[in-house]
């Protein structure tokens, strides 16, 4: 399983590095707030993210999300802490709206009532992202995910039917 981890992300990481290598000119970068559902024992959690994307140029992009989470349910403490990244290929753009296909890896662990386990998502999907002012962007993402996380031998493809949502802030 570590192999398999660290070959995604040496992967991910050269994809990203070739694609900047292409065309520096149009490069724009942005902060900003993600959710991801991670499922736990009890019920789906959505866990907050602080999210950072670039745009290498017109076409080519990624988004990089670290989250984490804090709550009890049913008198449980459930903690999840997250780390991801997604690359990002625009489709479409049209004046303030721009639809992109995208490819993601998360890890992470979670902790349900005192057992721990990690968690690791590989997903595909698309997104929509409208820019509200020219600064300031709204987006919503549907993905289609492996996930595997041992607390609760959960193993299978995991259609995420509810979109995601975040704001991005253009600098």
């Amino acid at each position: 399983m570590k192999k398999a981890v660290f070959v995604s992300v040496l992967l991910f990481c050269s994809v990203a590095a070739s694609f900047a290598s292409d065309e520096k000119e149009n490069v724009k970068f942005a902060v900003g707030y993600s959710q991801l559902t991670v499922a736990n024992s009890n019920e789906d959690t959505s866990v907050s993210q602080a999210a950072a994307r670039i745009w290498f140029n017109d076409t080519y992009g990624a988004d990089f999300t670290l989250g984490f989470q804090n709550n009890n349910v049913n008198g449980q403490s459930n903690n999840v802490f997250v780390l991801g990244g997604k690359m990002l290929g625009k489709v479409i753009s049209i004046k303030n709206l721009d639809v992109y296909w995208l490819a993601g890896l998360n890890f992470g662990s979670a902790s349900v009532a005192g057992a721990s386990s990690s968690l690791f998502r590989i997903s595909g999907g698309a997104g929509v992202e409208y820019y509200i002012l020219p600064r300031l962007s709204l987006l919503t993402e549907i993905e289609i995910a492996y996930l595997s996380q041992k607390d609760n031998d959960r193993f299978g493809i995991v259609a995420g039917w509810v979109p995601q949502a975040g704001v991005r802030f253009y600098f």
